[in-house]
């Protein structure tokens, strides 16, 4: 075996780990997202990850508070603002006031 054939499965297989990485996190993300706009707004890393190893949150996200932020898209944000009030209200407060009830609920608190 060449030193050249050696680089480009070693390539191959950093590639594959890398999109393999991204598609958990996508999944991670997604699945916290789901839980969030059902009304668990802080979801354990167990409920998270599913089947999946908890660890792979710290491994992705640094934090389970880093997962929360980056959960919190406009979807998700309108979607916690109208549990909160029982009913569809985004259309009354601005997007930044969404996003500080939003963080108020999963972090409790509302600096945004």
């Amino acid at each position: 075996m060449t030193v050249a054939t050696l680089l480009r499965r070693t390539n191959a297989a950093n590639a594959l780990r890398q999109r393999e990485g991204k598609a958990k996190k996508a999944r991670l993300l997604d699945r916290c997202r789901t839980l969030m706009k059902t009304g668990n707004f802080r979801p354990t890393a167990a409920e998270i990850a599913g089947q999946g190893a908890t660890h792979d949150i710290i491994n992705r996200f640094g934090t389970i508070g880093e997962l929360y932020d980056q959960a919190l898209d406009e979807p998700t944000v309108a979607a916690i603002a109208d549990r909160i009030f029982n009913g569809p209200i985004t259309d009354q407060l601005t997007g930044r006031e969404r996003l500080r009830l939003a963080l108020a609920a999963v972090h409790g608190r509302s600096a945004a």
